[in-house]
C-alpha cells in the first residue's frame, strides 16, 4: 500500500496493487474505441474525453499519482455530458433496424407462403 508520506511511497508496490485494475481500464477502453465512429461528432467528443484522461494519468504514472481531481472530475462531467446523446443516436438506430429486421421477415414470411 502506499506509504502515508511521499519517502514511503513505493511504485513498484504500488504497480503491483493497481496491475489488475490497470489492465480491465485498458481493456475496457480499447473496447469503446473500437465500437465508437472516429468520424462522427458525438464519437470525437468522447475519444477526446478519452484521450484527456489517458494523458493525464500518463503524466502522472513516473512519480507519485498525485492525479488532479479537478482535472479528472471536468474529464468525467464531459464524458457524463457527450455520452447521452450518443447513446440515445445509437438506441434509434437500433430500434430503426429491429423494425426493418421485423417488416421484412414478415414480408419474407407472406413471399414463401404465398408462393
Amino acid at each position: 500500500m502506499v506509504g502515508n508520506s511521499l519517502s514511503e511511497w513505493d511504485p513498484l508496490e504500488f504497480w503491483n496493487k493497481t496491475h489488475d485494475d490497470y489492465i480491465e481500464l485498458n481493456k475496457a477502453s480499447i473496447r469503446i474505441k473500437l465500437r465508437l465512429n472516429q468520424t462522427e461528432c458525438d464519437s470525437k467528443l468522447i475519444l477526446k474525453s478519452m484521450r484527456d484522461m489517458e494523458a493525464l494519468f500518463a503524466a502522472a504514472s513516473n512519480e507519485l499519482p498525485n492525479v488532479s481531481v479537478d482535472k479528472l472530475n471536468r474529464i468525467v462531467e464531459s464524458l457524463e455530458q457527450d455520452a447521452p446523446p450518443l447513446l440515445k443516436k445509437e438506441w434509434e438506430r437500433v430500434k430503426k433496424g429491429e423494425q426493418y429486421t421485423f417488416w421484412h421477415g414478415r414480408l419474407l414470411s407472406v413471399c414463401c407462403y404465398l408462393r
